[in-house]
């Protein structure tokens, strides 16, 4: 029962950062009036500054703290995802 456990926990874990990432790099609005682009998650884009470009491939982004909580958002998720399923096969 432990190991169906672990297994669904890494699923949803793996779901939700798929989630996350699509609606945070796919999902692009832009207010028709204020001309002010927006992310899926609702956090406003601008164009990243010179000393950003060479870590940041994109022509948007939503600021330095928001990239570095992507990041560790999705690679410790997907990192934790790993050990519960591992812990899953140990059993």
């Amino acid at each position: 029962m432990k190991k169906h456990i672990l297994k669904i926990l890494s699923a949803i874990i793996v779901l939700s950062i798929i989630i996350a990432v699509f609606m945070a790099y796919f999902m692009v609005t832009v207010n028709t009036k204020t001309g002010v682009t927006y992310d899926g998650l609702g956090r406003t884009l601008t164009e990243p500054p010179f000393w950003a470009s060479f870590v940041v491939y994109e022509d948007r982004w939503p600021g330095f703290l928001w990239w570095l909580l992507d990041k560790v958002w999705f690679f410790g998720g997907i990192y934790f995802a790993f050990i519960l399923y591992g812990w899953s096969q140990n059993d």
